[in-house]
């Protein structure tokens, strides 16, 4: 069974935005508001200064060259349900790898949000990171 730690750890921290207030809007692109069923790339592009994702048809040609990892739409979809349900009641569908995608977004969005992150970056994140994880 494939371990679902990092996702474990992005369900709490996407519970952690809700109850900041500050939780990323994963239901529609922020550019043109097509709701992620609708958008025909099965990847979406990070936003983190609003806290979202735009389809790639929106996505500006300075955003692309930042080149930032595409957010799969499983993924999106993985961390709505983590807002939505209880973590042990979540059955996820994207890869751990996918997962550590959706972790560096999460914390780019908080270091967006929370003022001062930047300056003392999680300790547990940087633990996460030394870990050999399997391919």
């Amino acid at each position: 069974h494939e371990d679902k730690s990092v996702a474990i750890l992005n369900a709490f921290i996407l519970k952690i935005t809700q109850w900041l207030g500050v939780q990323p809007a994963l239901t529609r692109c922020q550019a043109c508001e097509k709701p992620l069923a609708e958008v025909k790339e099965v990847e979406v592009y990070p936003q983190f200064q609003v806290g979202g994702w735009t389809c790639l048809g929106c996505t500006k040609p300075e955003d692309r060259r930042l080149n930032r990892p595409l957010l799969s739409k499983t993924l999106i979809l993985d961390a709505y349900h983590s807002m939505l349900h209880p973590i042990r009641k979540i059955e996820w569908q994207a890869s751990p790898q996918e997962h550590f995608v959706l972790l560096d977004f999460l914390e780019q969005h908080l270091i967006y949000f929370v003022p001062g992150l930047d300056k003392a970056p999680l300790t547990t994140l940087k633990f996460l990171r030394s870990i050999q994880w399997p391919e």
